[in-house]
């Protein structure tokens, strides 16, 4: 299980097809997870690219035909739900994740699914009493227990699955919600809880509203690789942030980072350096055959013969990698033994996204 000494290691958030995301909401109520999907992701495709609902519903009942109607309304929503994954649409199998009985019935296993849904910095937002789920635990209470003995309970078990969360990706925050929130000693601040309560009268507006504060900072979208895996998306509120456990971060109009590179590499947009570094990333990730040596980079905007090939800019940036390219019958190629990335602006055209084919 990662530690909290990795709290940026690239395979927790840049692994191809279901991968991590900033916002994690918890709920076992279909209506309720209705609502907020609506009110959260309506006309905001950002918010679904940063988001995965768990929905702890039972797998029977309605609970099938509402996850595939999620899936297709957000086209870029995560869900992980009880339903078997069989009957999930093959075309919407890539942003779905089946939940184990294990995962809803033992507080571990509980804690580590919260903690492999959520990227490093990210908010867990979290439904108080979860009627469907039933720990050991529980049994410590019987059904005439009083409210405030039970909240105590849950308000436990979400504390605990947050240190869980904390303990292997560092800067989580926990936000709880539930009916009837803020009334009198049931939902007594825990001395180790510095988060937020909700009412979930709220579910329409201030609550979707914390999420869409919480996304708006992950302004960047990453798209990459790493070795031996399939096309990954991220998304970013630093992108140089994983700078030090990728081996190449093409930032354009920003430069080149990445463990494998030597010393600061400046871009400026458009210049022969940055076109050539970006159709080396560009073609790997499309996993086509790379860059012709001869292909000609010219300077915009200046007439003459100022245009260098690939060759000579390799040349160039050669010092400055810790590895060689692939040069193979006329054509350069980055190793597929290093992890890249590249780093678009959040707002990119989704056919931008598409032309990568991550899933």
């Amino acid at each position: 299980m990662p530690t909290a000494d990795q709290p940026n290691d690239p395979s927790k958030c840049l692994a191809a097809g279901f991968a991590r995301r900033p916002v994690v909401v918890v709920e076992d109520e279909l209506h309720d997870c209705d609502v907020l999907l609506r009110n959260t992701l309506q006309d905001n495709p950002h918010a679904a690219r940063c988001m995965t609902l768990l929905c702890l519903a039972s797998a029977d009942g309605d609970t099938p035909t509402w996850v595939a109607r999620w899936l297709t309304a957000h086209d870029e929503l995560q869900i992980a739900a009880r339903v078997g994954i069989e009957r999930i649409a093959a075309e919407l199998r890539g942003r779905y994740r089946q939940v184990s009985k294990q995962e809803t019935t033992d507080e571990c296993f509980y804690g580590r699914l919260l903690s492999s849904l959520l990227q490093p910095k990210g908010l867990l937002l979290m439904d108080l009493i979860l009627k469907t789920v039933h720990f050991p635990r529980e049994r410590e209470y019987p059904h005439d227990t009083n409210d405030n003995d039970k909240t105590r309970f849950w308000m436990d078990v979400a504390i605990t699955a947050w240190k869980e969360c904390n303990a292997s990706l560092g800067g989580v925050g926990l936000r709880v919600m539930s009916h009837g929130a803020g009334r009198g000693a049931v939902f007594e601040r825990p001395r180790n809880y510095g988060g937020e309560f909700y009412d979930k009268d709220y579910l329409a507006d201030r609550i979707p509203d914390e999420i869409k504060s919480h996304v708006a900072k992950y302004r960047y979208v990453l798209v990459g690789q790493l070795p031996r895996a399939g096309i990954g998306i991220a998304v970013a509120d630093a992108p140089n942030d994983l700078a030090g456990v990728l081996d190449l971060l093409l930032w354009p109009g920003h430069g080149l980072l990445g463990r494998a590179v030597k010393g600061t590499v400046s871009l400026k947009a458009g210049s022969q350096r940055s076109r050539f570094l970006n159709d080396l990333v560009e073609t790997r990730l499309k996993r086509e055959r790379g860059v012709p040596t001869g292909k000609m980079y010219y300077v915009r905007g200046k007439s003459g013969n100022d245009g260098r090939t690939a060759a000579e800019v390799r040349g160039e940036i050669r010092s400055q990698l810790d590895f060689e390219l692939e040069a193979e019958s006329g054509w350069y190629a980055l190793p597929t033994d290093r992890s890249i990335a590249l780093v678009l602006d959040a707002d990119v055209l989704k056919a931008t996204l598409d032309q990568f084919s991550p899933r």
